[in-house]
């Protein structure tokens, strides 16, 4: 490990240096030399934080927090119809705004799992 990480590892900055080295790592990295030198709990937890972003990049639509006004607009192929969610802490008024013209299986995944596509995008996983 060269000193420029070494030092950025001991200093204040060790987040941002781990998401600099996760960034370089490039497509013709040598994955099996790194794992072998991990932990087993370190390559655990990489397992585990790489189903959830895979998971996350499948989401099809995201919850848009707006005014009433707004949520009482139409549904068109950008958004679906609005919603009042009522929870722990009051509630509020809101969308769903789709990343790209749904299909009609998503269609059907937003009517029978609105909660999961609330929080997830899409419906649970696990």
């Amino acid at each position: 490990m060269n000193n420029i990480v070494k030092n950025k590892l001991n200093g204040s900055n060790n987040e941002q240096c781990l998401e600099e080295i996760g960034k370089s790592l490039g497509e013709y990295t040598n994955f099996h030399k790194i794992l072998g030198e991990m932990s087993d709990n370190a390559i655990r937890e990489l397992h585990d934080a790489v189903i959830d972003v895979k998971f996350h990049r499948k989401r099809f639509t995201d919850f848009v927090t707006c005014t009433r006004e707004e949520a009482n607009k139409s549904a068109d192929d950008t958004r679906s119809i609005g919603y009042f969610t009522y929870g722990e802490f009051g509630g509020e008024y809101g969308y769903f705004k789709h990343r790209r013209k749904l299909t009609d299986l998503e269609q059907e995944w937003l009517t029978e799992y609105t909660e999961c596509c609330y929080y997830n995008g899409q419906p649970c996983e696990r």
